[in-house]
Order: C-alpha cells, then sequence, then structure tokens
C-alpha cells in the first residue's frame, strides 16, 4: 500500500525533473529544442514546480517567443495553466504578459490573440484579483501599445467570435477548392467552347460558355478569380455591354435589401450570398463585384472584398469613382497588412 501510495509523488518528481530544461529552452525561445522535448515524451503541461509552478507557456509568453508559444499551443498547452505558491496564485500564461513581458511589440499583441483564441480564462485569479480586473487597472497606465494589448484581452468575447469567423472561412475556401478541382475537367472544355466561339466572333455565345465555366467554380478560389477576370475583361471590351439578367438584379436587390437592414454578421452573410447569386448568374457585371465587395468589408474578408473591388474596377476603370475604389483598396491592403479585418 506504501509503494502505491508513493508512486504518483514519484512521477510527479520525475515528470518535474524534466521542467527546469523544458522551460529554459521555452524560455529561450529555442524551438527547436522544445519540438525535440515534446517528442522525446515530456509533457507540454510539465510544471517547474520548484521554481513557481509555472509551465513552458507561462515562460515562452513571458518572453514573447511567439513561434514557441505557437508550437505549445498547437501540441495541446493549457492556456489556463495556474502558476504560483502555497499561498499565492501568479497567474495564469496570460496574465504573464502584462506582470513580465517587456518591452511591448507587435509578437506579444499576436500571443495575446493566440491565448484568447485557445480559451483564456479571464475569470482566473492572479496575485488575488480576477484576470480581467487586472488588465483593466494596468490600461489605466500603460503606455499606448500595452493598451492596446489590455483593449485586445478585455474584448475577448469579440476576439473570439472574430477567430471563430475566420476559421468558417478557411473551411469554405478549401471545400470551394475540392469543388472546382473536381469540376476541373468540365471548367477548362466549357472555357474551350467559349474561346472558340470568342475567335469566331460569336461573342454572346462565349460569354454564355464562359459564365457556365464560371458557375462551376465558386467561392474565392484562384480558378474562379481568373475566370471572373476574363470574363469582366471581355464583356468591358464588347459594344453594346452584355444585359443583365432580371432574376440576377432581383439578387442584387435582395442583396441591397438584407445589407441595409443587417443587424449583425449573419445578416451581413445573408446580403453576400444573394449578390454572390446575381455573380453567378452575371459574372460580366462589375458594379456587383463592387457592392459584393462592400459587404465582404463589413464582414471582415477583406482579402475577397480586395478581390472584388478590383474586378469591379477591371470591368470599368473610367466609372466616376475609380479613383475613390483604387484608394478604397489601397486603405483596406493597409488593414490587411496590420491585421484588422474584423469588422
Amino acid at each position: 500500500m506504501i509503494v502505491k501510495r508513493l508512486l504518483p509523488l514519484a512521477l510527479v518528481l520525475i515528470t518535474s525533473a524534466c521542467a527546469p530544461a523544458f522551460n529554459r529552452a521555452a524560455r529561450r525561445g529555442d524551438v527547436r529544442q522544445v519540438g525535440r522535448m515534446l517528442d522525446r515524451g515530456t509533457s507540454v503541461n510539465t510544471k517547474d514546480i520548484m521554481n513557481g509552478s509555472q509551465t513552458a507557456l507561462h515562460e515562452a509568453v513571458a518572453n514573447g517567443h511567439l513561434d514557441v508559444v505557437r508550437l505549445l499551443l498547437a501540441r495541446g498547452a493549457n492556456v489556463n495553466a495556474q502558476s504560483g505558491n502555497l499561498t499565492t496564485d501568479w497567474g495564469p500564461p496570460i496574465y504573464w504578459l502584462i506582470r513580465f513581458a517587456r518591452p511591448c511589440n507587435e509578437q506579444r499583441k499576436v500571443i495575446a490573440r493566440l491565448l484568447i483564441e485557445a480559451g483564456a480564462d479571464l475569470s482566473l485569479r492572479a496575485y488575488g484579483e480576477p484576470v480581467n480586473a487586472l488588465f483593466a487597472e494596468h490600461a489605466k497606465r500603460a503606455d499606448a501599445c500595452w493598451k492596446e494589448i489590455d483593449s485586445l484581452v478585455l474584448d475577448a468575447p469579440a476576439v473570439r467570435v472574430e477567430a471563430a469567423r475566420a476559421k468558417a472561412r478557411q473551411a469554405e475556401q478549401r471545400e470551394a477548392e475540392a469543388r472546382v478541382e473536381s469540376a476541373l475537367p468540365r471548367i477548362q472544355a466549357a472555357e474551350k467552347e467559349g474561346d472558340e466561339a470568342r475567335r469566331n466572333g460569336r461573342s454572346e455565345e462565349a460569354l454564355s460558355r464562359y459564365a457556365s465555366a464560371a458557375q462551376l467554380a465558386p467561392g474565392a478560389t484562384p480558378e474562379a478569380r481568373r475566370l471572373r477576370e476574363k470574363i469582366v475583361t471581355f464583356a468591358a471590351s464588347l459594344d453594346p455591354k452584355p444585359a443583365v439578367p432580371e432574376e440576377a438584379n432581383l439578387h442584387m436587390l435582395r442583396g441591397m435589401a438584407f445589407s441595409k437592414r443587417a443587424e449583425n454578421v449573419d445578416g451581413l452573410a445573408r446580403a453576400a450570398k444573394e449578390m454572390e447569386q446575381a455573380i453567378a448568374l452575371a459574372p460580366w457585371w462589375a458594379e456587383a463585384y463592387f457592392n459584393l465587395g462592400l459587404v465582404q468589408e463589413k464582414t471582415g474578408a477583406i482579402e475577397d472584398a480586395i478581390a472584388n473591388m478590383r474586378l469591379y474596377l477591371l470591368g470599368a476603370p473610367h466609372a466616376s469613382d475609380a479613383g475613390a475604389v483604387k484608394k478604397k483598396i489601397i486603405d483596406l491592403e493597409v488593414a490587411l497588412e496590420l491585421g484588422q479585418g474584423a469588422p
């Protein structure tokens, strides 16, 4: 019976013996060594019980090592592991951002976002106070850089919603790419027929064939964008310009109505869906791409918004608002670079 009681203690002592080396690697930012130790069996949540019970994630966060934080979270690190001693909770990893991390920089902002997206619990206590209260107090006296991190943490629910939307968009993108790959022979055949009709002066037939090819390549895939660029450019060269089917116009009107009345992202998503249906029926309609781009900007799909506004300029290069749209695209590109993709 004594042996059985001692076994758990022995396991703790053996595990903790690995912690100093593992923690030191995380503290140094040695992502290769951290990875090697994990591969050899070191627990990602090993605590250094002889030195504050912190985990490697605490150390990586405190020292601003973004690559190590990414690796540890990907390998299952407990984002809410508590550090401290018998009398005081020193806090979970996210609190170590403001307790020990210096200086403030872009990497630390990304680390804060990753911890929030991973489920950091802001109600946990650090030094006797809830973490969110400590961040709120820190925001009163922090400099501009730290205020951004404080605001990010205190707005954690919105950050998590944004992350969920981004994940959903990525899933939709993968699904669209799979559909395009399976339909590629039919896409190529329809496009080839369109090219032949175009060479023989049958513009209406060519446009119809190109539209058929585009309908087989939905979503924001490279193939879909290539086909739409080809269609918009071709339509812009025609005189008279091709008409917009009544059904496409109806979907666009519905999309604009949904956009006007939208109270949240779900409402905007319905608007975007209607506009995408309009474009599927009339992929040469330049103004439709601009309207869709405006809605996508509001939903945080900045890359898609930029691509569709460029299609608008391709189809209407001499439009009276072309200069304003170009400036809008530059503004969105800067927002994308700064990671400000959320609505």
